[in-house]
């Protein structure tokens, strides 16, 4: 496969993977699933920390910072998180993959 979400759901159902605790049908927490979808920094894979939102300032564009509360950082390299549109996208499309309820 070319596009990476069908050589993830190649992968899932190739080596029978059961991510984020799939319960007796075989279907995904929704729950579960959000919570490890953005624990680890997608630059280094360093677990992801809270950070106070007058951290972020300097290191996010202000319109996020003027309308975002919620700041995550990566303390191994430095990078910064925050819930934007492009997560909802994200957790829509994975969850299709991998059939998430």
């Amino acid at each position: 496969e070319n596009d990476p979400f069908e050589q993830l759901k190649k992968v899932i159902t190739v080596f029978d993977l059961r991510p984020f605790d799939a319960g007796r049908e075989g279907v995904y927490r929704r729950d579960r699933f959000q919570t490890c979808l953005y624990s680890r920094c997608s630059l280094c894979n360093g677990l992801l920390e809270d950070v106070p939102k007058v951290q972020a300032q300097e290191h996010v564009p202000e319109y996020v910072y003027r309308t975002t509360e919620d700041f995550r950082k990566c303390p191994a390299c430095g990078k910064f998180y925050w819930e934007g549109t492009h997560r909802e996208r994200l957790i829509k499309k994975l969850g299709d993959v991998m059939s998430v309820d």
